[in-house]
């Protein structure tokens, strides 16, 4: 019995994190921090710069989505659709770089500010419904946030850059030390693989 419990297969997500380079998830943690960094102490030069990347990505996608018509015409329709928006809202901010960033992050205020009036509405009708106060409480104070933030738009997208860079340190410092945890879980099998073998050979 024991034995047949020793040499079960692990779960999907331990199998998969546990495959997981443990120095990618370093490397992505520190390249994180440093974004991080750059946006508090220049957060225009930075958030144009993430910018360009973002509209140069979506250019090269959105061609590559055309392109690939010539040898794939499945769901044809919805990929020249949104290979053509790809390409004309990354071209629309490679031409002016700071109207483009600032029309890029006013529209992401924007979608926040709606989903948060949509989300908070839905948890004030399952309220009413008999959800409880609780829920209904949640659902207002993510209609008012979402109010806030249309009415504040542009006040918003002023501290955007600083509030983006506090979560990319943050999310940045825990990739770090999941990282190294990692790398302790991954060198576990293999320290106790040496210990029985060494029990073995004697």
């Amino acid at each position: 019995m024991a034995s047949s419990i020793s040499t079960m297969p692990p779960a999907f997500g331990e199998a998969t994190l546990r495959d997981y380079p443990w120095w990618i998830m370093l490397v992505e943690g520190l390249a994180a921090v440093v974004v991080g960094i750059f946006l508090f102490t220049n957060p225009v030069a930075t958030t144009v710069t993430i910018v360009w990347f973002v509209a140069l990505y979506w250019v090269i996608t959105g061609l590559f989505s055309l392109a690939s018509l010539f040898w794939d015409r499945a769901q044809w329709g919805w990929r020249v659709f949104w290979g053509v928006i790809s390409i004309a809202a990354g071209w629309f901010i490679l031409t002016d770089l700071f109207v483009g960033t600032a029309t890029l992050l006013f529209v992401y205020v924007i979608i926040i500010a709606v989903q948060g009036i949509i989300l908070g509405g839905v948890q004030i009708a399952q309220a009413i419904k008999g959800a409880g106060w609780g829920r209904g409480a949640l659902g207002a104070l993510s209609v008012f946030f979402g109010l806030l933030l249309l009415v504040w738009n542009w006040k918003v997208i002023v501290v955007l850059p600083w509030v983006f860079g506090l979560f990319a340190v943050l999310f940045g410092g825990l990739a770090i030390i999941a990282s190294f945890m990692l790398r302790k879980a991954q060198k576990a099998p293999l320290v106790m693989e040496t210990v029985e073998q060494s029990e073995t050979a004697a």
